[in-house]
Parts: structure tokens; sequence; C-alpha cells
């Protein structure tokens, strides 16, 4: 049925699930990723005030994000760190736009998660910029939507 409203082969798809499995899933299944409904999400972080979501996002990428990157067979560099949080945008069945040529990556996120999460995504991405040393970025976030451009 879903390669029907897709307008896809069956191959086409087979061939995406295996892709996303070996590329994402199995190794991300040995650091600890879960599956929550973004319902449950957006009203855990809601009872956090901006701070704490602050401080979230800076536990997250000091003490977790490295370890993860390895264990899914990335180093820790700008492009990897884009590849792998590309992938995890897709399979998540987060909507986004992702642009890259030889100048700049651009890239707009819509969570429709709520405030908090666009905070939490916004320091999340400027922190991991800022850890490896990439200056040239720019951020810009609404309620439900974070974008940025990455210049090379």
């Amino acid at each position: 049925q879903e390669s029907n409203e897709k307008v896809e082969s069956i191959n086409t798809l087979v061939n995406q699930i295996f892709r996303q499995y070996v590329k994402w899933h199995n190794p991300a299944s040995k650091t600890g990723f879960m599956y929550w409904s973004i319902a449950l999400l957006t009203r855990m972080i809601d009872f956090l005030t901006d701070e704490e979501v602050v401080e979230l996002a800076e536990y997250y990428v000091k003490n977790e994000l490295k370890g993860i990157m390895r264990m899914i067979g990335q180093e820790y560099t700008v492009s990897s760190f884009l590849d792998g949080f590309l992938t995890w945008l897709r399979v998540s069945s987060i909507r986004y736009k992702h642009m890259s040529n030889e100048n700049v990556d651009d890239c707009a996120i819509y969570l429709n998660m709520g405030r908090k999460w666009s905070i939490w995504f916004e320091n999340y991405l400027q922190l991991v910029f800022e850890d490896l040393k990439e200056k040239n970025v720019e951020l810009e976030v609404t309620d439900n939507t974070v974008s940025f451009k990455l210049k090379k």
C-alpha cells in the first residue's frame, strides 16, 4: 500500500528499509536510542523551564553525543555530524529541507513540537557547532522551526 501511495516500486521501498536499518536503526539501538511518541516528548519538555531546557541540551552535547557518534561508527566532525543528524531527521519522520552546494549547507527543520523543543534544538546545534569549532553558522528559530546555514 505504501508503495502505491508514494508511487515507488517495492524494490525501492525494500532498499530504503534496508539502508535505514543498516545506517541508523541497528547502530542506534546499540547506543540506547528508543522510540517515544512526539506527544509524550512534547508534554515532558513543557514541564521544564527554558533554563532547564538549555541545561539539558548542554548535558547531552557534553556527555552523550560523542559516545553515540562513535557507537554508530561516525567520527565527531562537522560532516559526519551533519550526515548523522540528517539521517536521524529522515528516519524519525521529522520534516526538513536540506540543500547543499560547495558554499553552504542550508537546513530548515519543521518540528511542530512547540517553543521549548525549538529552544532545545537551537542550543543543541549551537553547542555542537561551537564544540566542533565551526564559526560560520547562522541559526534561526521560531516556535516550531529551527533553521541553520553552515558556510563552507
